[in-house]
């Protein structure tokens, strides 16, 4: 079964109260895991750090962003215990060692690494010292520098890995999604897969999931006043749920059916669609039964096909008309 990841980002733009919404509205999908990034700008940026994608004249630059959409640790432990309440796995992107003690802290299921951060040697040294849930993603990466993550953090630190396929696009073309990579990723590492997208379409999804990947990740999105940059990205929660929905009815559709086992089931209406003995047309008292007087007819409650020698030459002892099945008792 797809574990579906509903990612935040940074689309709740700093305010608690929307990010804990966010929460709530991602937890009546019904999907694995909701996940956030958490940024300081102090240990991760400058003010030389240009926006991806141009937002409004409201933030100076990417150093002023993070800092002014960031959360205390207080409201962190907010945010992860109310995950906790709704069942969904917390998972958190950082983005500096810093941010990476500071979630550690407060509770986190797994630790996502951003295409960008897989470069991020300190990082990555930090991630390997001891056993973590990690999940990679690989949008900027060749084969080499994959292996040299799969190999730090995986074989040498003995990690629970997962790498992603992902298209650093935003948003990314359908022929760019690389569906292909996923299972080039299994053939070469011993760990799981999946697709981290950022079309803002179902469409990836859908496909990631009819063929059973391991996990998947999109953007989600709620209507809101700011104008958060991963808006293109994100899919809204209609289309959230849709793709849980359709990873439920792929399970159920997968499911062994043994039809020895299942037959045993239909017994009552393997009786309403059965035939029973009956005449063809009205037949009187005392007047001898021929084959060609016997017809099979609906429901099988009556007397079966193995007895029509029974019947045949036999004399009936009453009147009986040709809507009603025969009994042995209707003749001698």
């Amino acid at each position: 079964m797809t574990k579906i990841i509903a990612e935040v980002g940074l689309n709740h733009m700093g305010s608690l109260e929307l990010a804990k919404k966010y929460i709530v509205e991602i937890a009546k999908t019904g999907v694995w895991g909701v996940k956030f990034q958490i940024h300081d700008p102090y240990f991760e940026s400058s003010r030389d750090e240009k926006f991806r994608v141009k937002m409004s004249n409201k933030y100076k630059n990417r150093y002023d962003y993070w800092k002014k959409t960031s959360f205390s640790m207080n409201e962190w432990k907010k945010l992860y215990l109310l995950s906790k309440k709704k069942n969904l796995k917390f998972i958190v992107s950082p983005f500096s060692v810093h941010s990476l003690k500071v979630i550690e802290k407060i509770g986190v299921d797994y630790i996502k690494i951003g295409s960008g951060e897989i470069y991020n040697k300190q990082l990555i040294d930090y991630l390997s010292l001891k056993k973590r849930n990690i999940i990679a993603s690989s949008g900027m990466s060749n084969w080499k520098e994959i292996k040299n993550i799969y190999n730090k953090l995986k074989l040498k630190s003995k990690k629970n890995l997962v790498i992603l396929q992902c298209t650093s696009q935003y948003p990314s073309k359908l022929n760019d999604v690389g569906l292909n990579v996923i299972s080039e990723i299994k053939k070469r590492f011993k760990c799981s897969s999946g697709l981290s997208d950022h079309t803002g379409s179902v469409f990836p999804g859908i496909t990631a999931i009819s063929r059973n990947e391991d996990f998947l990740e999109v953007h989600v999105k709620l209507e809101s006043k700011f104008n958060f940059p991963d808006k293109a990205t994100s899919l809204n929660m209609n289309s959230l749920k849709f793709l849980q929905d359709y990873t439920n009815a792929m399970v159920a559709l997968n499911n062994k059916v043994d039809k020895n086992k299942v037959y045993k089931k239909f017994n009552k209406m393997r009786k309403l669609f059965g035939r029973s003995l009956a005449l063809k047309n009205k037949m009187t008292k005392g007047q001898i039964i021929k084959k060609e007087d016997l017809i099979l007819k609906k429901p099988g409650t009556g007397l079966s096909i193995k007895y029509l020698n029974f019947f045949i030459g036999k004399k009936l002892n009453k009147t009986i008309v040709h809507d009603e099945l025969l009994k042995k008792k209707y003749v001698y």
